[in-house]
């Protein structure tokens, strides 16, 4: 096990495609009628492999971040909008409202904040 975290320690290249090729395999097996698939199963490993000790670069935990948010919406995209329908009309609605009256609020605030900060700035000249 020393050898192990030592080899992972000095190139931690090796733990990365280690996760990958862990995963891809462990991604295959099937539970009855629910597969793991290949991101999930790479993620699952990765954070075993991490358990260890191996710490990689923050740029490239934000690369491969991103590569796993875009493998998550290529495999789930196409199933997401064939959901759509008429059904679902009102809770885009529910979600469009409910973001500007978030954006709205927090505008409002912000305004409210920079006035009160402007007009204390003018009391003390």
């Amino acid at each position: 096990m020393t050898f192990i975290q030592s080899l992972l320690h000095q190139s931690p290249e090796i733990a990365l495609f280690l996760a990958l090729a862990g995963g891809y395999w462990i991604g295959k097996f099937q539970f009855g009628k629910f597969q793991l698939g290949g991101v999930a199963g790479s993620l699952l490993v990765a954070v075993l492999i991490s358990q260890i000790g191996v710490t990689i670069d923050n740029g490239i935990k934000a690369v491969l971040f991103a590569l796993f948010i875009y493998a998550v919406g290529f495999e789930s995209g196409p199933q997401f909008f064939r959901s759509l329908g008429r059904q679902s009309i009102s809770e885009i609605i529910m979600a469009a409202v409910l973001a500007i009256t978030g954006l709205v609020t927090a505008d409002g605030s912000w305004a409210a904040a920079s006035a009160t900060t402007r007009s204390r700035r003018k009391q003390r000249c």
